[in-house]
């Protein structure tokens, strides 16, 4: 079983997997890991299951730049 360390290990892991020879403008900066579900009923998924990028940013607006301000490229919040 993993713990949170490991989750986030692996995930920095495939960042950098990731990002490694793409050009600077599509490379990933960060990634956070909410609790949140994301669903219908809270309106952040279409019904074809498709993320609503503005409602995600309405719903997290007042964490998101704490976030990206972190020094942490992952991060569980």
């Amino acid at each position: 079983k993993m713990d949170k360390k490991d989750v986030i290990q692996s995930i920095e892991q495939n960042l950098y997997e990731t990002n490694n020879g793409l050009p600077n403008y599509t490379k990933l900066a960060k990634v956070f890991i909410v609790n949140d579900e994301w669903s219908l009923e809270n309106g952040l998924l279409t019904p074809t299951l498709k993320i609503k990028r503005n409602k995600l940013e309405n719903f997290y607006k007042t964490q998101l730049l704490k976030w990206y301000n972190s020094e942490k490229r992952v991060s569980y919040v």
